[in-house]
């Protein structure tokens, strides 16, 4: 019963000490020179207030594709990867996707929505018929 007191005491000891060292900034000095402060002083080009990033007045959505060909998913593969005793990576967008996310940024709320599109779902591809949706990219190509 000692045995577990002492280890939750030492474990809560490290926590705070932890939790304490993360909430401050040890590795800042304490006083700045005028040119180090102008510099890395609050508002300085270290703030995001100085940086003028530019920020979204309307929600945005973008579709995010993971695609991984291999020499086998091409009718003609280049022909330095053709007599290779492995399947090699190709350079080339004309493959099956394993991966959709559709992110939206939305910046009213200022949040991001993932949404992760499973790659066996169902759905029609124009000239093509009813295909798994990671197919879609195989026959239409990037846009």
């Amino acid at each position: 019963m000692f045995c577990l007191t002492g280890v939750a005491m030492l474990s809560a000891t490290a926590g705070a000490l932890l939790a304490v060292s993360l909430a401050s900034t040890p590795l800042m000095q304490r006083q700045l020179s005028p040119a180090q402060a102008s510099v890395f002083g609050k508002g300085g080009i270290s703030s995001r207030g100085s940086l003028k990033l530019p920020e979204l007045t309307r929600p945005v959505n973008i579709l995010v594709l993971g695609a991984k060909v291999l020499t086998t998913d091409l009718a003609a593969p280049p022909e330095k990867l053709k007599n290779l005793r492995y399947q090699a990576l190709v350079n080339s967008f004309d493959g099956l996707t394993d991966v959709m996310l559709l992110l939206r940024f939305n910046p009213e709320t200022k949040k991001l929505t993932v949404l992760s599109i499973p790659r066996d779902t169902r759905t029609y591809i124009p000239d093509h018929g009813i295909h798994k949706i990671n197919e879609a990219n195989l026959y239409g190509g990037p846009a």
